[in-house]
Order: structure tokens, then C-alpha cells, then sequence
């Protein structure tokens, strides 16, 4: 790891403070932040996960350990669906057109292929490099596509921690 990807990590991190217009979020709550935490937590097992599989003997595995692994997403999320009740149960809509099938589609394969090609490299980068790129990237994409695509307004908080995710970005990738 090179001083400009420690740099990068930091910056990565003053981007994630940044980001977040705590004052002006009436939805924080003791709620929120327990789903929060267990939404990063969730993620880093994730990554743990990855990381097992990249330096087993079958790291050549990668599609059936994402088919395994989206067949669980399945399962637990039948269950949680199931465990909602019948109330919840019936709000839900799940008629699907024949057009927006093809997106859901579309939308599999690149979700399918974009998981190939992170947990491929998640066993080919450093992980101190890779896993703030991916999820940081994640962070700065869905910044830049409020701004483009839903016209929201950063405050000059939001804006410097945007450009600091991004200049983490290109740190961290040296």
C-alpha cells in the first residue's frame, strides 16, 4: 500500500462525513441506525466472504458461488416477505408487464456480472485498496446521479465531500 492510497483511504473516509446532511434528516432514528450498522456489517461480511472464497482452492468458482449466494439472498428474503405478514403482504404489488420484464432482465445480467467481476477482484487487489474503492464509488456514483437525474441540491458540505470522494477515488487507484 503506497503513501497515496493511505491518503486516498482517508480522504475516503472525510468523504463518508461528509456526505451525510445529518441537521436537515428527520428520518434518524434508534431505528435507522441499528438498520445502518447492521447494513455495514452486513456488507463487511460480505467482503470477508469474498475474500475466503478469492484465496480457497475454488476461487475459480465464481458462478456458482454467487448462484449460491443470490439463491440464500432468495430464500431470506422469501422468509422476511413471508414474516411480514398478511397485512404488509397484501400492500405489495407484483404485477409485472411484459416491458418491464425485459429491464428486470437486463437489470439481472448486469447486477450478475457486475458481482463476477468484484469478487474476482476481490481476490486479485489489496483489500485495504479495493473494498473502499468499490463501496466509496458506490457512494460518489449515487452523489453524482442525485445531481444529474433527480436534480437535488448538495449543500457546500455534501459538494466537498463529493469532490473528496472522488479525488479518494483516483488516490486510492495510484
Amino acid at each position: 500500500v503506497s503513501l497515496f492510497q493511505y491518503a486516498g483511504l482517508g480522504l475516503m473516509i472525510v468523504t463518508f462525513v461528509l456526505s451525510v446532511d445529518l441537521k436537515n434528516d428527520s428520518q434518524m432514528s434508534v431505528k435507522w441506525l441499528f438498520a445502518a450498522l447492521a447494513s455495514f456489517l452486513a456488507w463487511g461480511l460480505v467482503g470477508v466472504c469474498q475474500q475466503i472464497h478469492q484465496n480457497s482452492p475454488h476461487a475459480g468458482e465464481l458462478q456458482g458461488f454467487l448462484m449460491w449466494s443470490f439463491i440464500f439472498s432468495a430464500v431470506m428474503f422469501a422468509l422476511l416477505f413471508l414474516a411480514a405478514g398478511k397485512n404488509k403482504a397484501e400492500k405489495c404489488n407484483f404485477n409485472i408487464k411484459s416491458r418491464d420484464s425485459i429491464g428486470a432482465a437486463v437489470t439481472g445480467v448486469v447486477i450478475g456480472a457486475v458481482n463476477i467481476i468484484n469478487l474476482y477482484l476481490s481476490g486479485k487487489m489489496n483489500p485495504v485498496i479495493f473494498f473502499p474503492i468499490v463501496n466509496g464509488g458506490v457512494i460518489v456514483l449515487s452523489g453524482i446521479a442525485a445531481l444529474l437525474f433527480f436534480k437535488e441540491k448538495l449543500t457546500v458540505k455534501q459538494a466537498i465531500g463529493l469532490v473528496a470522494g472522488i479525488a479518494a477515488t483516483c488516490l486510492l487507484g495510484m
